[in-house]
């Protein structure tokens, strides 16, 4: 699994206007910079996100991950054209 992977489960990212990290420093989104507060959620079995941390770890330099078990549920609702059963 690479970012972007069209077989990833789901994934957003979130950019912050202001937060703090480990340094207990306040991070303001700024046009220049690289210390932008960002929180990236994926959705995926834990052997992909195992496998994507190597790719985390090559594009930034510091960050925290917070992993966990979801129940997740989806609702999925017809194509509008579809008949109404009958």
């Amino acid at each position: 699994m690479a970012a972007g992977d069209p077989e990833a489960e789901a994934a957003t990212v979130f950019r912050g206007l202001e937060g703090y990290g480990e340094t207990a420093e306040i991070h303001r989104h700024r046009l220049i910079g690289k210390d932008q507060p960002v929180v990236v959620t994926i959705v995926d079995t834990p052997e992909d996100l195992e496998r994507l941390i190597p790719e985390v770890q090559a594009m930034i330099d510091t960050c925290m991950i917070a992993a966990s078990d979801v129940e997740y549920i989806r609702i999925e609702k017809p194509p509008a054209h579809s008949a109404p059963p009958g």
